[in-house]
């Protein structure tokens, strides 16, 4: 076996290192692609993103600021309900609180 290992030694460590480059090789394959394929996906979705709200929504250029204020301002009548759901609430809540505290004497 060793008159093998001497005849073919040059063969059987270039073929190791051959080896061992494709190994590194696949690794990186394996590290880059899903980073190139998050990168285009990103890109993408930003530059739709962009559009969007360029285009749709008009919140990029001279009136954005003012859009945006538009676009959280809560309406009057919705503003309302919430106050009055929450003034049931806290009603709720506090007679939660004296049921709680009630003791039964027998």
């Amino acid at each position: 076996m060793l008159s093998v290992l001497d005849e073919y030694g040059e063969e059987i460590a270039l073929a190791a290192t051959v080896s061992a480059y494709f190994q590194v090789a696949a690794e990186r394959v394996i590290d880059v692609v899903p980073m190139i394929i998050e990168n285009e996906l990103v890109r993408t979705f930003s530059d739709i993103l962009f559009e969007q709200l360029e285009g749709n929504l008009d919140v990029i250029g001279p009136n954005g600021a003012k859009k945006c204020a538009d676009y959280i301002t809560e309406d009057p009548a919705t503003r309302r309900e919430r106050q009055e759901l929450q003034r049931r609430i806290r009603i709720l809540m506090e007679a939660k609180e004296k049921l709680r505290n009630m003791t039964i004497d027998i």
